[in-house]
């Protein structure tokens, strides 16, 4: 079977790389194009061609080509080395959560966490014991926390967790078992070890102060650049800063962060 061709001749560009990657996963050679000439001549190259017509509305094809969809939106939001959500499939998340919080007047609560040495575990033992370490912290934090909470790897080495329905108390308490469960060691043998060190900033906020997500994961991003700086390995919590109704009247925006860009995972937050 697995030597078999399946021809797909499709306009939509969509649908055609839908079904390309659907049937590509079964094991078949996919070959394709987008206007009836063109499969016409692709099929006369061949010395004995079979050809079967497979309409989308037949056989549950359209069934599959939902399913082939979703797939695709799914695993382009997913980090491919970890298997947890990616920068944007994050940041959707936390916009998600923060929309309900709204309407639900609870608060959302944030965990980043930054590796403090990870640089040094690459250049010690390779880019493979570093992929290692990112994919046990990211195991370490899916562990911790509750089976309703959302992780995402936003950058090289930093991780963020979205805590729906949960106060500063219980998230800084997230934190602490996030730390509790991370890798004590990193290294390949245990004479070369070393302590792993991750600086971790929680924050929470009631979103019907009308305050926006994303000034809301700037103040924790710039807490936790100024932890790191003061020497990292350490959990730091983000208090609640006054609001200031904005011009639009839609939405607050914390006072230290009027007029400025929000700054999502740069590698260097100011202060």
């Amino acid at each position: 079977m697995r030597n078999h061709r399946v021809f797909i001749d499709e306009n939509d560009p969509h649908y055609r790389f839908a079904l390309e990657h659907l049937i590509r996963g079964w094991g078949y050679e996919v070959a394709s194009v987008s206007r009836g000439l063109q499969a016409w001549r692709r099929l006369l190259r061949d010395a004995s061609p079979r050809a079967a017509r497979l309409d989308r509305g037949q056989g549950g094809i359209q069934d599959r080509r939902s399913a082939a969809k979703e797939m695709l939106h799914h695993q382009a939001q997913r980090d491919r080395l970890t298997g947890l959500w990616n920068r944007e499939g994050i940041l959707q998340v936390l916009r998600h959560e923060a929309a309900k919080a709204r309407r639900t007047h609870r608060p959302v609560g944030l965990v980043i966490l930054d590796l403090d040495n990870f640089r040094l575990v690459n250049h010690l033992f390779g880019s493979s014991a570093g992929d290692d370490l990112l994919q046990g912290v990211g195991q370490a934090m899916t562990k911790a926390l509750r089976p309703y909470d959302s992780v995402g790897r936003c950058y090289a080495d930093a991780f963020l967790a979205v805590l729906p329905a949960c106060n500063l108390e219980a998230t800084t308490l997230l934190a602490q078992r996030i730390q509790e469960h991370l890798p004590r060691a990193v290294g390949t043998k245990p004479e070369e070890t070393f302590p792993l060190r991750a600086t971790l900033a929680v924050a929470t906020r009631s979103m019907e102060q009308g305050q926006d997500e994303e000034c809301f994961l700037v103040e924790a991003r710039r807490a936790l650049s100024r932890a790191k700086k003061a020497g990292g390995n350490r959990i730091v919590a983000v208090e609640p800063v006054p609001s200031v109704p904005s011009k639009q009247g839609n939405a607050s925006v914390p006072e230290a962060d009027q007029g400025m860009k929000p700054l999502l995972f740069d590698e260097d937050v100011e202060q």
